[in-house]
């Protein structure tokens, strides 16, 4: 059943929404809101289940007591429309890329050192070689640095979006529970009740233990 509602409000998009909003490529993704006719077809299939083998009068019972379609997509609409992408701290990142631009900095400014020198010269020297070898590490150095803190973006938006998922699928476990599952357990255990008490009932008073089945009220 969560796994439907997840489907209904879109987690999906939204978990891929916020890994990319930690790379800073799109804006906070909106959870919600819950698409009505899902709702509506995953309570159906969740009423079919628990009715499988009840009698008719107490599958109007279920009907009544449990949550309309409608009243389950307001309900989940309300419990996650303040749900927040968790906070994931940016230092390493900034300190990472930071690195890389004083780095690649420094190799062009050894490569325009290197030109110099060997314009001075008329000719390739051992130390434009010695510039070159530092240019190039430096330059080696800043990429490296730089795909670092690609790799600490993307595991830390993998780290979000999951966080996402789980806030989302718990508060979508509890609108289950409080709307569907409660109200179910309580006719099913009434269902059970009163066919404890029609077992008890002799056997020649059949039409009693018939009429004993069915929900009060009915």
């Amino acid at each position: 059943m969560v796994d439907e509602l997840a489907t209904a409000v879109g987690l999906d998009g939204v978990a891929r929404a916020a890994a990319e909003v930690t790379a800073g490529r799109v804006g906070a993704p909106v959870v919600g809101p819950a698409h009505a006719d899902r709702v509506a077809r995953s309570r159906e299939r969740w009423v079919e289940d628990v009715a499988r083998g009840l009698p008719s009068s107490w599958v109007e019972r279920l009907e009544t007591d449990l949550a309309t379609g409608d009243e389950l997509r307001v309900a989940i609409d309300a419990r996650l429309g303040d749900v927040q992408l968790p906070r994931v701290p940016t230092g390493a990142r900034t300190v990472l890329r930071a690195l890389a631009a004083v780095v690649g900095l420094a190799a062009l400014v050894v490569i325009g050192v290197c030109v110099g020198a060997v314009v001075g010269a008329g000719r390739w020297t051992d130390t434009a070689t010695l510039l070159a070898g530092l240019a190039a590490g430096g330059g080696a150095l800043a990429a490296l640095l730089l795909t670092a803190g690609r790799a600490v973006t993307r595991r830390r938006g993998r780290r979000r979006a999951a966080a996402v998922v789980t806030e989302v699928r718990s508060r979508l476990t509890e609108v289950v529970e409080a709307r569907l599952v409660a109200p179910s357990r309580e006719v099913l255990a009434a269902h059970r009740a009163v066919r404890e008490v029609a077992a008890d009932v002799p056997t020649d008073d059949a039409s009693a233990a018939d009429t004993s089945t069915a929900p009060a009220g009915t």
